[in-house]
């Protein structure tokens, strides 16, 4: 019987068949690959139990069978849905702090990463791959969001402003930009390009933002470095300055 036992392989696939109660008495379990169609035939027909409880937990096995079939299905889906974004080529066409731009893009790259790999923007940070940082913020249309969320098909004809557009036009800093320099609001500076764009956009809508409202506002940013509280007094200093 202990040669019948499945792999742990198999064991996972099938999580309430766990323990030698669940060894199959019927003939054809020879094998471990025969084994499980042994187990489940029994257990349809109710004849045997599972993990040593009665053939009423029979609805609980069906019921991770079909959880098991449910994800498996959508997986594939998720790939084929993939696949075809992957064999997509689109135009698009935007303006980027000012100029029209325009290029022919696969319907899966990210308007992250357009603006570096395409337009080598590379100021617009990329630190999680998950849209939580916030390192890779820009503005679109005067709002901030996070570039990494967005497919660049979607900012088609759209406003962009990335960091590199937020200094003055000749050249030198930006107000926000000089209050983070003022005031120590960086260190090593990855999280930097994105902290401006969310004080930028915050202090677009609120001129005048509370110290709680900064660090609300900034909920969606990470820094590892600076501990958050001279960011937000370069916040205040550029409210001040505006």
């Amino acid at each position: 019987q202990h040669s019948a036992l499945p792999t742990a392989a198999r064991f996972a696939m099938f999580p309430k068949i766990r323990s030698e109660a669940a060894v199959p008495s019927c003939s054809d379990a020879a094998s471990s690959s025969r084994y499980l169609h042994c187990t489940t035939r029994e257990a349809w027909s109710g004849s045997r139990p599972i993990n040593g409880s009665s053939p009423s937990k029979l609805n609980d096995f069906v019921a991770e069978s079909a959880k098991f079939g449910v994800a498996l299905r959508e997986k594939m889906l998720c790939n084929r849905a993939r696949r075809n974004m992957e064999e997509i080529m689109v135009k698009v066409s935007m303006s980027v702090n000012g100029k029209r731009v325009s290029g022919e893009v696969e319907g899966r790259t990210l308007l992250s990463d357009f603006l570096r790999g395409t337009l080598n923007l590379t100021g617009t940070h990329i630190g999680c791959d998950t849209s939580q940082c916030g390192a890779c913020v820009v503005h679109s249309d005067g709002k901030a969001v996070k570039s990494c969320t967005m497919f660049a098909f979607e900012a088609e004809g759209s406003e962009i402003t990335t960091i590199e557009g937020m200094a003055n036009p000749d050249g030198s800093l930006g107000v926000v930009q000089q209050a983070f320099m003022d005031h120590h609001g960086l260190q090593c500076g990855f999280c930097t390009p994105g902290m401006v764009m969310s004080a930028a956009a915050l202090l677009k809508e609120n001129p005048d933002p509370s110290e709680a409202e900064i660090r609300d506002y900034l909920e969606g940013n990470i820094c590892r470095c600076t501990g958050y509280h001279n960011i937000v007094k370069a916040i205040q200093a550029a409210a001040a300055a505006q």
